[in-house]
């Protein structure tokens, strides 16, 4: 009876089916042995976040005894982190404790920074200071301070490796401190007093307004307002030494009044800027024994200009292009374009500052953002270089006394 019955045949398996389940079954294995995983990353504490790097961070230093046009008084040395746009990104620090921070330098590692106390003999000390600060997240720690052997201290330069920070007083004499690894300061190992005069009224005497390090660091180059000359020293880093080169001066010419100079990154020449006849001069270096030949001369203002002016600083963009000069009084930027074999400059204009005195100006080590010290107008304005060199005005803010700026 049983063989009667036939075998019921199986339906075949359809095996594309069967594939794709399989393939969702392993799916969802997977998602179910991740899902601890999972939860477990989404509900973990996010980092806490922290602002970005600002666009533009600086220094600036200012005239502490004076109350500015807005009313206000200096601090001393105020740090300001801003975005593109002139907005803080992170508040102010300012330092205080310190009588007229007039300039400002930092170390080559950004780790101290050196300030000058411009002090006369009118004020409370009976010479000028140079102070020595360890740059710290929560501000500026004063490491020690040292007597400048002079009045009104207005300028200091350290040299790459922070060995000596070198110091003009513009009561007469230059300053050489020999700096310890912790960045402070020891005692003054050399100071020189140069001599001289010249005809104009404030060129009684000596008036050393600065003192600037050859690029190879071998000799120190000291303009002297009183005197018309740039003073040139060796440097003796074995016995802390400054030895007066031989001849120990570029004469320049009478009644020019030289302040502030200027090297060109690549090429032999140096610029001098004229706080008493609102010049601009090019000079020749010679590397092997520091010498300084005169080329030519400019006028730093429009021609025709009658109103009473004053030179102030002098500064190059980085790749050597463009040159910038401020004037006092007639209160502008002068740019000239300089030519990259012979050096010399051709005037690109005169930009106005949108304020009063500018006493320093600073341009950002990637050559495209220029920042003016306005003294005599409480603020801070800022211009874009482009690429034909004109100044573009960007934005401007308050800051009182400013005579000094330091990018960090």
């Amino acid at each position: 009876m049983l063989n009667n019955f036939k075998k019921k045949e199986k339906t075949p398996r359809n095996p594309v089916f069967f594939d794709k389940i399989s393939r969702m079954y392993r799916v969802v294995k997977i998602f179910w042995a991740c899902l601890p995983g999972i939860f477990a990353f989404s509900c973990r504490p996010k980092p806490p976040t922290t602002p970005s790097s600002p666009e533009l961070d600086f220094f600036v230093g200012a005239y502490t005894d004076q109350i500015g046009l807005s009313g206000q008084q200096a601090k001393g040395i105020t740090r300001l982190m801003l975005d593109s746009s002139g907005a803080d990104r992170l508040p102010p620090r300012s330092d205080s404790g310190l009588v007229n921070p007039s300039f400002l330098t930092l170390s080559a590692d950004r780790r101290f920074l050196y300030a000058v106390e411009e002090t006369g003999p009118d004020g409370p000390d009976s010479t000028g200071h140079l102070r020595a600060y360890a740059v710290e997240a929560g501000g500026l720690r004063l490491l020690n301070r040292q007597s400048t052997h002079g009045f009104a201290p207005c300028h200091v330069q350290t040299d790459r490796a922070n060995r000596f920070a070198f110091v003009a007083n513009y009561g007469g004499g230059v300053a050489m401190f020999p700096i310890g690894p912790d960045g402070s300061l020891a005692m003054a190992s050399d100071v020189q007093r140069p001599a001289g005069q010249g005809p104009h009224p404030r060129q009684e005497g000596p008036h050393p307004h600065a003192a600037f390090l050859t690029p190879d660091e071998r000799f120190l180059y000291v303009p002297d307002l009183g005197a018309d000359r740039i003073y040139i020293y060796q440097i003796d880093t074995v016995a802390g030494r400054l030895i007066p080169a031989d001849p120990a001066f570029c004469a320049l010419r009478p009644g020019t009044g030289p302040r502030h100079l200027a090297f060109h990154p690549t090429l032999p020449f140096v610029y001098v800027i004229h706080e008493l006849d609102n010049t601009i001069t090019q000079l020749r270096r010679d590397a092997e024994n520091g010498q300084l030949s005169v080329l030519s001369s400019l006028s730093t203002l429009p021609e025709g200009t009658e109103e009473a002016s004053f030179c102030a600083d002098i500064h190059l963009t980085p790749d050597g292009r463009y040159l910038y000069g401020s004037n006092r009084g007639h209160d502008s930027l002068v740019g000239f374009r300089i030519d990259p074999a012979t050096g010399q400059l051709t005037l690109l204009g005169h930009t106005p500052v949108r304020g009063s005195f500018p006493r320093n100006f600073a341009i950002h080590p990637d050559g495209k953002w220029l920042l003016v010290a306005n003294q005599k107008s409480d603020n801070i304005v800022a211009f874009r270089i482009q690429e034909d060199g004109v100044l573009a005005f960007q934005w401007e803010r308050s800051s009182p006394v400013p005579v000094c700026i330091q990018f960090f």
